[in-house]
């Protein structure tokens, strides 16, 4: 009983000092500039520790206004007061989707009277625009290294983000990047960088037939690998339309008549905010920069004869082709890189016999051209008619331009590439060019439609010289039909692929709310990964091709890795993902076992929105 006794003061002393050393903590606190701090009160601990967060967080808020606001100096200036202060909020709120995981809590009393004191350090505010100033650094490493592989949508988007998120910083005059010639104000420099994208930018014109004229993208005397633009076409401004592999298309009232046609060059993309939680917050307010130089004219020809327009759906006698009335290549500086690409293509495989499949082409093309789809069936087997079909299905398609084919083979199957389509959709404000890649089997059947991953992904596998032929054929038809196989729905093939204890990780952005008032820190955000089995993976992806009318997958990058000295290899791709009702921009990792040829299986597969704090990207050598 005395034990009992001794026991119950012992508990009785120790609660009291702790009570006593909270008091002091939390006075020291109140009294120390260091730290923001909030006190909630409520019935239950946790809503008390809602309350208490969510006073931090207006206090937070505070303390960021201040922080930006000589940001608003100039724009009072220039602008009206209700426009300075939905700017001024949309940019405190975007500091929502920022981390403020470092929040510590004392319990000063518990039950129905909870009390609950929140508190932070000032220098865990300023973390909050150091993890905003390393996404700006992440999306210029993006914007450079899409620049240098030619897709210059991405590069200007990067870029143009960038520069929005920069002018939210207070310290945004004060940061640099370093050069052979000293340092640039990045401020500065990054419109500097999307002014010399669209000085050397060339856009020429190569053909009309009817209300159509294809275009030619080139970028330093080279091929474009993606760009984006809008024409006017005779009344008014188009909607946005995409280019591909140096091929573009615009589609003109019958009664336009002018000397030159205009196209502007998509650089803001707020039709694609929504793929990140800050850039959606903070674009819509910000002024829209005017780049003159985003503006271009294109002298206008003569249109063509009748009838040529079907007189170019055969290749030459080479592999890879350019059009006869204006190269998508430059005739000066791109003859090396053709050359490359032309040897890589035989060092895989000789097309030996290309009338048979040229013929079928023929066939092809004619049905497209007339939309007598059906009259081609008994050029697919079962599996790739289905293909076709669905294809069809995906969007309102039309051929772009003049058909110019080349070949790929290995052992009994051949590639068909170079037709490039037009997919436009109802209700969507995008139209979409993808070239598409007909497989034959070994009895001269075609057994697979794919949208092609670009002349550059494909140069960049074929180049790998150390490689097994067989590898590198495989890695190219895998990533094409991987990528259509979400843009058609095809279940049945990815259900396929999927090893059946596959690893497939989902790093998904969760958000906490710790007040049903939103304000501008009551998100409280982190990577959660979650490991789902092939079953649950599938059957969430089927929930998800219901709910939407189209899906489109973009590689802004795509890198692959050998793994040892099994056929084992590590893809990691950064990759926008659009459909109608969704869309997200991200990071996956895949890693394929091509141990046998004609099942490619997935072995990992992870995905993640934006960096992990401690893993970073994940890439094949993290498994």
């Amino acid at each position: 009983m005395k034990n009992i006794y001794k026991a119950s003061i012992l508990f009785l002393l120790i609660f009291l000092y702790s009570i006593n050393l909270n008091a002091q903590s939390i006075r020291e606190i109140k009294s120390n500039d260091k730290y923001l701090w909030g006190i909630g009160y409520g019935k239950t601990e946790s809503l008390a520790r809602d309350e208490a967060l969510s006073n931090l967080v207006a206090k937070v808020s505070i303390n960021i206004e201040r922080e930006i606001k000589h940001q608003f100096e100039e724009d009072s200036k220039k602008r009206n007061s209700k426009a300075i202060s939905d700017k001024y909020n949309c940019i405190v709120k975007s500091y929502s989707a920022m981390r403020l995981n470092n929040a510590k809590f004392i319990t000063i009393s518990k039950g129905k009277n909870s009390e609950v004191f929140c508190f932070v350090s000032r220098d865990e505010i300023k973390k909050v625009f150091k993890v905003r100033e390393d996404k700006i650094a992440d999306m210029l490493k993006l914007a450079n290294k899409a620049k240098k592989r030619f897709k210059i949508d991405d590069a200007l988007r990067y870029y143009y983000w960038a520069w929005t998120l920069l002018k939210t910083l207070p310290n945004c005059n004060h940061l640099s990047i370093p050069s052979i010639s000293g340092e640039y104000s990045l401020v500065t420099w990054i419109p500097d960088q999307i002014e010399n994208i669209f000085d050397d930018v060339q856009v020429s014109f190569v053909s009309k037939d009817g209300n159509e004229v294809l275009l030619s993208f080139m970028y330093l005397g080279k091929m474009i690998s993606s760009i984006d633009y809008s024409f006017f076409n005779g009344a008014s401004w188009s909607n946005l339309y995409s280019a591909k592999d140096g091929n573009g298309v615009m589609e003109l009232r019958s009664s336009y008549i002018d000397r030159y046609y205009r196209i502007k060059f998509e650089y803001e993309y707020k039709s694609q905010a929504y793929l990140d939680p800050e850039i959606s917050k903070i674009l819509p307010h910000m002024q829209s920069a005017n780049f003159k130089s985003a503006y271009k004219k294109i002298r206008r020809r003569l249109e063509n004869k009748k009838g040529d327009k079907n007189d170019h759906y055969l290749a030459s006698k080479e592999d890879i082709v350019t059009n006869n009335k204006a190269s998508f290549y430059s005739q000066k500086t791109n003859k090396s890189s053709m050359k490359t690409a032309n040897n890589e293509n035989l060092k895989l495989s000789a097309v030996s016999n290309k009338n048979r499949y040229k013929k079928i082409m023929h066939k092809l093309v004619k049905a497209l051209r007339t939309q007598t789809y059906d009259d081609v069936r008994n050029c697919f087997t079962r599996d790739g008619y289905k293909m076709y079909k669905k294809l069809l299905n995906y969007g309102r398609a039309s051929i772009v331009g003049d058909v110019n084919l080349r070949y790929i083979g290995l052992n009994d199957k051949v590639m068909c590439r170079g037709l490039f389509l037009k997919f436009s959709f109802k209700g969507n404000k995008r139209t979409f060019v993808e070239d598409v890649v007909f497989t034959f089997n070994k009895n001269n059947k075609i057994d697979c439609v794919a949208f092609g991953i670009g002349k550059r992904a494909e140069k960049d596998i074929l180049s790998k010289s150390v490689w097994p032929k067989t590898a590198r054929f495989v890695l190219i038809q895998f990533l094409e039909n991987y990528k259509t196989a979400y843009a058609l729905k095809r279940l049945d093939y990815i259900k396929s692929i999927f090893d059946d204890n596959a690893v497939i990780i989902v790093g998904k952005i969760v958000r906490r709310s710790f007040s049903k008032d939103m304000n501008a820190y009551s998100g409280n955000k982190f990577v959660k990964l979650t490991k789902k089995t092939k079953h649950q993976y599938l059957r969430d992806l089927k929930k998800n091709f219901s709910r939407n009318d189209f899906i489109n997958i973009r590689f802004s990058k795509n890198e692959v890795v050998k793994m040892g000295r099994k056929p084992m290899y590590g893809i990691q791709i950064k990759q926008d993902y659009y459909s109608n009702t969704y869309g997200d921009s991200g990071y996956l990792c895949l890693i394929v076992d091509l141990t046998d040829n004609e099942k490619p299986l997935i072995k990992v597969r992870t995905w993640q929105e934006e960096k992990d704090p401690k893993y970073g990207i994940f890439s094949p050598y993290h498994f």
